[in-house]
């Protein structure tokens, strides 16, 4: 996780690094969705058209049983 933050240090205009960085928050714990979400988003923000990024996104909104959300992406 730690090696993941300082990569998007390093590289923060790479979607996939933020990508991965929330895939790690997603299956750390529930308590993590929130901030894996942030993560999906900042992905988006740096490539609008990331599928990758709105799946993982959509995945993690309906993990949290937030279903309208999900429908937007």
């Amino acid at each position: 996780l730690l090696v993941y933050r300082n990569l998007t240090q390093f590289y923060p205009d790479a979607p996939d690094v933020f990508i991965a960085l929330g895939d790690l928050y997603h299956a750390d714990s529930v308590t993590e969705m929130d901030t894996a979400r942030l993560q999906y988003e900042k992905a988006l923000q740096l490539d609008p058209k990331n599928r990758l990024a709105k799946i993982k996104l959509g995945r993690n909104y309906a993990s949290q049983r937030s279903f309208h959300e999900s429908n937007e992406i």
